[in-house]
Parts: C-alpha cells; structure tokens; sequence
C-alpha cells in the first residue's frame, strides 16, 4: 500500500514539474513593437505546450498585437505585469463578418 502511493504522489509530482515548462511567445517569432499581427507565434507556443501535457505560455514585457488565438487544455496564459495585449485593428484578422438576421 505505502509503495503505491509513493508511486501516485511521484507521478503527480512529475506531472506538475512537466505543466510548468514555459513557452515564451517570443521564441515563436513574436515582435514586441505594438505594430506586428503576432496572433500566429502565440498560438504556435499555445499548441505546443498542448501538445507537450501543458504548460505556461508566457507573453513578456513589451506590446504585442494580436487577433484571435484559442487556448487550449492544460495551458496557462501568463502576462507579464508589463506587457500589453493590444487588439489588431485589422477587421480580417477576426475571421469572416457574421451577418445579423432581423
């Protein structure tokens, strides 16, 4: 009995230390400059840690525009307490338009 909950609590402990590796959206070629549509280089570090069991996508200091992006299972979107999300202001970069009905 005690060997299997050893085992269980070393497994949660592995699971823990492997959903907290970081995914810094700028080593998938964000830009910080207020002005690049980054939507892509945040999604690539979103999808990766996906992939990899979870883990921590990290938007650092500086200003990164974007359009949609999805999160996905057993990801944490950190932003920095100096960094800033701003919303791209081109209308394409938010898939197609919906039409209203009356």
């Amino acid at each position: 009995m005690k060997r299997t909950l050893v085992a269980i609590l070393c497994l949660i402990s592995l699971a823990v230390v492997a959903q907290r590796k970081e995914y810094v959206i700028t080593d998938y070629g964000a830009k910080p400059d207020g002005i690049t549509n980054n939507s892509l280089a945040i999604q690539q570090a979103i999808n990766e840690a996906n992939a990899n069991g979870g883990g921590k996508v990290v938007v650092p200091r500086g200003r990164f525009v974007t359009g949609v992006i999805h999160l996905k299972s057993n990801v944490e979107f950190y932003i920095h307490a100096e960094a800033v999300l701003l919303a791209s202001f081109n209308r394409n970069d938010y898939g197609p338009s919906l039409k209203y009905q009356h």
